[in-house]
C-alpha cells in the first residue's frame, strides 16, 4: 500500500467557534475532499459584553468531552463588532508591500483603537481606473485590537486547542457565496443577530461593502413590550412574552387578524412598524452609497441568515419593502449535515452559515491571527516539513542501499555462477584437446593401416557355406594377409571350392593377389591355407 493511500484514510477532523456578543457556536467538522462533514454542533447564550470567559470555556470544554475529541486545531471567528473592525477603503494602486502603510495612514483617524499595534490584515477586491486614468484599489480591511483578540485566544488555549485562523461573520459569508450555484454577481446578506445587524455587499463572490445597522432581534423584541391593545384594553408583555410572541407569528401577514390573548396583529404591525422600516431605510441607503461610491450595480438578490433569519415573514416583508429577490442563506452542497438531526438542523441552520463557512476559507483570505501565531505555525509547519523531508530522504536512502545490496548480492551470485561456467568450460577445453590429441594420435596410428574390420565384413560376404576359418594372420607391414580353414566336403569337390573361394577374393578390390600355399585332407576334412595379398 502506497504511503499517500495510508495518509487518505485518516481523514482531518478539526473544530470551528464562533464568538457573538450574544451567543457562542462551535462545530465539529471532518475534512473530505468533496468539503466537510458535519459531525456535531452546539449553539448557547452567552453574553460576552459581560465578560462571562468561564462559561465559554465551560462551554467549549463540555463540548469536547461529549464528542471525545482529541483533536486540537481550531478556526475562530468574531463576530463581535466592537472587537473587529471591518472597512473598505479605495487606494491609489501601489505596489503590494506599500499597501499596509497606505492603509494606516488612511484608517488611522477612524479607528476606535490604537492603530499602532493593531492586527491588521486585507484583501485587495477590485483594481480600476478612475476618469482620469489613475488606477485605483479596492481594499477589505479588517482590524483587531490585540487585547481583545488575546482574551479569545487565551480562553481557547485554556481549553487546550491551538487556533489556527482568526476571522469574521462577513468574511466567512463570502467563502459560503462562492459555493453556491446560479446566483447572481452582485449580492447582499443581511445578518440580523441577536445583538446588532449588518448588511454585506459580494461582487463575484468578495466582500467588497459592509455596514453595521441600527437593528437587532432583540430590538424587535422591545418593541412589542410597549402597550399594546386588546379586547381586554392595554396590555404591556414582559420581555419574555413579547420574545415569545415574535417567535410564534414573527411579522404578522394579516393585520386584520387576531393573535393570541385577543391581541390584535394591526397592533403588532405598528409596533414593529419603527424598527422594521429603520431596517429597510438603513439598507436601502447603504446600498444606494455601494452603488455610487463604487460605480457598481446595486445588488439584486439578498440573503438573510443569523438567529434573525427565523423570524416568520421576513423575507417577504423585505422583498416588498426593498423590491428584491430574498430568501435565507442556504448552506452549499459541499457542506454535509447528514450526521445531524433534521429538525435540529432546521431551527438553527440559520445561525450555522458564518460557524461552517470558516473552514472553507482558502489561504488567501483574511486571518487575524497574530503575527507571532502565524510566525510560530510557519515554524512548526517548517520544523513538521523538514521532518518529513527528512524521514522521506532516509526512507528512499533506505530503499535504494536495499536495492542495492539485492543487486550486490545478484551479482555475487551470477559472478559465482559464472565462475562455475568458466571453470567447466576449462574443463570442457581441456577435454577437448585431450581429445585433439588422441584423435591425432589414433588418426596417426590408423594411417596406412588396412582397415581390419571392413576386411572382416568383406570375407563374411564371400566366403562359402563348405568354408570353415580357423584362424586369420594379418601382417599390416606386408600387407598380406593369411587364411586357414578347412573345407567339409570330399576330396574332389574341395577343390572346386576352393577355387571358387580364391576367385571371389582376387575378385574384390581389397586383394591384388590370392593364391593357395597348402592343402591336404586329413580325416576326410580338407584343410587349406591361402595367402592373399592386400591392395591398402
Amino acid at each position: 500500500m502506497r504511503l499517500t493511500e495510508v495518509l487518505k484514510k485518516k481523514k482531518k477532523r478539526l473544530l470551528s467557534i464562533d464568538f457573538g456578543q450574544a451567543f457562542t457556536k462551535i462545530a465539529y467538522i471532518e475534512l473530505t475532499p468533496e468539503g466537510i462533514v458535519v459531525l456535531d454542533y452546539s449553539l448557547k447564550k452567552i453574553n460576552l459584553s459581560e465578560k462571562d470567559w468561564p462559561a465559554v470555556t465551560g462551554y467549549i470544554n463540555n463540548f469536547l468531552k461529549a464528542n471525545s475529541i482529541p483533536e486540537k486545531e481550531a478556526h475562530l471567528t468574531i463576530s463581535d463588532f466592537d472587537s473587529v473592525y471591518i472597512k473598505h477603503l479605495l487606494l491609489p494602486a501601489v505596489r503590494r508591500e506599500e499597501i499596509l502603510e497606505a492603509i494606516k495612514w488612511q484608517i488611522k483617524p477612524e479607528l476606535p483603537f490604537n492603530f499602532e499595534g493593531s492586527i491588521v490584515d486585507w484583501q485587495v477586491v477590485k483594481e480600476y481606473a478612475d476618469e482620469e486614468g489613475a488606477k485605483n484599489i479596492t481594499v477589505m480591511c479588517a482590524f483587531a485590537n490585540p487585547e481583545i483578540i488575546n482574551k479569545y485566544l487565551s480562553a481557547v488555549r485554556e481549553c487546550n486547542l491551538a487556533p489556527v485562523r482568526i476571522s469574521s461573520a462577513p468574511f466567512n459569508y463570502a467563502c459560503i457565496l462562492s459555493r453556491l450555484k446560479n446566483i447572481p454577481s452582485t449580492i447582499a446578506v443581511l445578518d440580523i443577530g441577536h445583538n446588532n445587524a449588518t448588511v454585506s455587499i459580494y461582487c463575484n463572490n468578495k466582500l467588497n461593502f459592509m455596514r453595521n445597522l441600527a437593528f437587532s432581534s432583540d430590538k424587535l423584541t422591545r418593541s412589542l413590550t410597549s402597550t399594546l391593545m386588546s379586547d381586554k384594553g392595554k396590555i404591556e408583555l414582559s420581555y419574555e412574552q413579547a420574545e415569545e410572541l415574535k417567535i410564534d407569528f414573527g411579522i404578522p401577514a394579516d393585520e386584520s387578524g387576531i393573535l393570541k390573548d385577543n391581541i390584535r396583529a394591526i397592533h403588532v404591525v405598528s409596533l414593529m412598524r419603527p424598527v422594521l422600516e429603520g431596517l429597510t431605510r438603513e439598507t436601502r441607503r447603504s446600498f444606494d452609497y455601494f452603488t455610487s461610491t463604487f460605480k457598481e450595480r446595486s445588488p439584486s438578490f439578498l440573503y438573510v441568515t443569523g438567529g434573525g433569519a427565523n423570524l416568520k415573514n421576513v423575507e417577504q416583508y423585505l422583498a416588498r419593502e426593498l423590491n428584491l429577490n430574498v430568501s435565507k442563506l442556504p448552506l452549499p452542497d459541499c457542506i454535509n449535515t447528514q450526521k445531524i438531526d433534521k429538525e435540529r438542523l432546521s431551527r438553527d441552520e440559520a445561525q450555522m452559515a458564518s460557524l461552517l463557512g470558516a473552514v472553507l476559507a482558502g489561504p488567501e483570505e483574511i486571518n487575524l491571527l497574530p503575527q507571532e501565531i502565524k510566525t510560530q505555525k510557519i515554524e512548526f509547519v517548517q520544523k513538521v516539513s523538514l521532518r518529513v523531508v527528512t524521514i522521506a530522504l532516509a526512507a528512499i536512502f533506505l530503499f535504494l542501499l536495499f536495492i542495492f545490496n539485492f543487486q550486490l548480492h545478484d551479482y555475487k551470485k551470477r559472478l559465482r555462477t559464472a565462475r562455475i561456467h568458466l571453470e567447466t568450460i576449462a574443463n570442457i577445453r581441456d577435454i577437448k584437446q585431450k581429445i585433439g590429441v588422441k584423435a591425432g594420435l589414433i588418426k596417426t596410428i590408423q594411417k596406412d593401416r588396412i582397415p581390419a574390420g571392413a576386411l572382416l565384413k568383406l570375407l563374411s560376404t564371400i566366403i562359402g557355406q563348405n568354408i570353415v576359418l580357423d584362424d586369420l594372420s594379418l601382417d599390416q607391414g606386408s600387407h598380406t594377409l593369411i587364411l586357414k580353414g578347412s573345407v567339409s566336403v570330399n576330396e574332389g569337390t574341395a577343390e572346386a571350392v576352393l577355387a571358387d573361394f580364391i576367385k571371389r577374393i582376387k575378385a574384390s578390390t581389397f586383394f591384388t593377389q590370392a593364391s593357395l600355399i597348402a592343402s591336404q585332407n586329413t580325416g576326410g576334412i580338407q584343410e587349406f591355407e591361402i595367402k592373399c595379398d592386400l591392395s591398402h
